[in-house]
Formats: structure tokens, C-alpha cells, sequence
């Protein structure tokens, strides 16, 4: 058991911005298409906790990381 929830983001747009933000020191994962976002959504998450999360093109790809507990989109 884990001491937090590991939270994976899926789509980094206007409405996934906003639930990661709220979940950002525990994302340890991001899941977006367009690169440009992918890189803004790991930055957003990493100045908050510290740490990059996992990027993934694919939710399949997030799906199956170990690291992840839940999924937020």
C-alpha cells in the first residue's frame, strides 16, 4: 500500500488542465497527443512535486504503468 494516490492524467486541454492541477503534487503520469501540451502538462506537474511524470502519446501505454493508481482525464 502506498502512502498517496499515484494519479495518471489523460488529455492535457482546457478541462484536463484543470482536474490535474487540482491532483498535481500526486500525478506521476500524463497522457496527451499533441507534444506541445505533453511538455506543459509534465512541466506544470513537475514544478509543483518535484518530479517529472511519465509521458505517454498512447493511454494504453499509461494505462499499464505500475506507477499509476488512478486515472483522471
Amino acid at each position: 500500500a502506498n502512502d498517496r494516490i499515484r494519479i495518471g492524467v489523460i488529455g492535457y486541454g482546457n478541462q484536463g488542465r484543470g482536474n490535474a492541477g487540482k491532483h498535481a503534487a500526486n500525478v506521476t503520469a500524463i497522457c496527451e497527443v499533441d507534444k506541445t501540451r505533453l511538455a506543459a502538462g509534465a512541466a506544470a506537474m513537475a514544478k509543483v512535486s518535484g518530479k517529472e511524470p511519465a509521458q505517454y502519446a498512447d493511454y494504453r501505454k499509461l494505462l499499464e504503468d505500475k506507477n499509476v493508481d488512478a486515472v483522471v482525464e
